[in-house]
């Protein structure tokens, strides 16, 4: 319910997601980030590349473990709360470079809630063909 409740909510949906691309250290700097913009500071773009599929290669086991845990997530939330929980199934299946599998999930939190931020997002990221920078760089050794 605690994840739910998270995933439903932009900005700690959002420090999740960079937690999950670059480890804890970047998620505690996107959760200050975050408090910092909210007092009406810029956030910084080093951060919000990542949303973008700029940057870093994330670790991808990481990311196959998050996107696990969004879908069951989503799985045993009721209807009403899984467009979070689907949206970032969404993101997170885009950053892994699957774009069929991101679209379903973007039209499933869309279908519940059809201006979802993230879903609209990954949708438009979809139907452009962007993939992220990182999903044609192999991973270091």
């Amino acid at each position: 319910a605690a994840l739910v409740w998270t995933l439903s909510r932009p900005s700690l949906r959002d420090v999740a997601l960079v937690g999950w691309c670059g480890g804890i250290q970047a998620g505690d700097d996107a959760l200050d980030a975050q408090l910092r913009w909210e007092a009406g500071e810029e956030y910084p773009a080093r951060l919000a590349m990542q949303m973008w599929g700029e940057g870093e290669r994330p670790d991808a086991d990481r990311l196959e473990r998050a996107l696990d845990v969004v879908r069951r997530a989503a799985a045993v939330a009721p209807v009403t709360h899984r467009a979070g929980p689907l949206a970032t199934a969404a993101w997170l299946s885009w950053a892994l470079g699957r774009s069929t599998h991101a679209e379903s999930y973007a039209v499933r939190a869309c279908d519940i809630d059809p201006e979802h931020g993230l879903a609209e997002i990954v949708r438009s990221f979809v139907a452009a063909g962007h993939l992220p920078d990182w999903a044609f760089r192999r991973p270091a050794r």
